[in-house]
């Protein structure tokens, strides 16, 4: 038990500690452009055309209010909690790979979903996106992922026999 938790610390700061150099490189802020800022603004043209967003690098844009999606703001440490629990987890590496297929995905739309809430929140006012953003965002995030990976433990874990 002490080594899964050894491992679940160790890849979850190693994803951490890399993103956050990545972030400081340039690297994390042009994967946020293209990867979130992009695609959440093409959603809202495509639902809100008269909400005249844009996207401006990491700057979804638009008169009446837009929101800045910066590093931690991006999904990554609810996918980093995903990843380093699935490396913790009594799974064949097969098990871990196929969870990892599916929950990676599942997490971006999720946090497309956020940040879309964020955008829309922002939009009706400072203490809806207060609130949407401090504490109802990351906390939904936190236990959607951990029902997942819940889920997928429950149906697919190699737990040793237990003795009679």
């Amino acid at each position: 038990m002490i080594g899964r938790v050894c491992r679940f610390v160790a890849v979850f700061a190693a994803l951490q500690f890399s993103w956050q150099f990545a972030g400081d490189a340039g690297v994390g802020r042009s994967l946020i452009a293209l990867g979130v800022v992009a695609p959440a603004a093409a959603l809202i043209q495509a639902w809100s055309p008269a909400a005249g967003v844009t996207a401006l690098d990491d700057l979804l844009q638009a008169p009446g209010g837009g929101v800045r999606i910066v590093n931690g703001c991006d999904g990554t440490d609810a996918l980093f909690l995903l990843i380093a629990g699935l490396c913790a987890a009594p799974l064949s590496v097969r098990r871990r790979l196929a969870a990892a297929a599916l929950g990676v995905p599942l997490v971006y739309a999720l946090n497309m979903l956020r940040v879309l809430t964020l955008f829309y929140a922002r939009r009706a006012g400072p203490a809806q996106f207060d609130l949407w953003h401090g504490r109802l965002a990351p906390a939904l995030m936190v236990l959607l992922v951990l029902a997942y990976f819940y889920a997928w433990m429950f149906r697919n874990a190699r737990l040793p026999p237990r003795a009679a």
